[in-house]
């Protein structure tokens, strides 16, 4: 499974995974069910209009009284059986974003100077499959 395979997989105990959490900036979570909702179904996606199934969430998080933080979440198709995650953060944040799957599947990708951390490679059952646990975002410390 290329998901568990990319070099941004880590391997952590769920009680690891939880205390990462507590001790991150920010956390939020992307209800699977919100998620299934917005997406196409999977038989109606196709190659040549990927960029049509894209799927965006937009959330804030107030950095002080003056200043707003806007993270971007954008879900897209790479292939059949793979998908994309990219999170912007406006102003930009320096620091890893942590990705984790009902705390059992941990992914980290660094933010860039703009402010971007991507998860390629995610299997379509990752992101379609109902069943599967809501996504907990965490922006950690550098």
């Amino acid at each position: 499974m290329q998901w568990l395979d990319s070099p941004q997989a880590i391997q952590l105990p769920s009680a690891e995974v939880t205390t990462l959490m507590r001790q991150a900036l920010t956390t939020f979570v992307l209800r699977r069910s919100a998620m299934i909702a917005a997406l196409p179904p999977l038989s109606l996606i196709a190659t040549p209009t990927r960029s049509s199934s894209d799927l965006t969430y937009v959330l804030f998080e107030n950095i002080d009284g003056n200043t707003q933080r806007q993270y971007i979440i954008t879900i897209q198709e790479e292939s059949p059986s793979s998908w994309r995650m990219i999170v912007n953060a406006a102003p930009p944040v320096v620091g890893k974003m942590l990705l984790s799957v009902g705390k059992v599947q941990s992914f980290v990708a660094h933010f860039n100077h703009t402010g971007e951390a991507r998860f390629e490679g995610i299997p379509v059952d990752m992101i379609f499959n109902p069943d599967e646990p809501d996504l907990e975002f965490a922006v950690l410390r550098p």
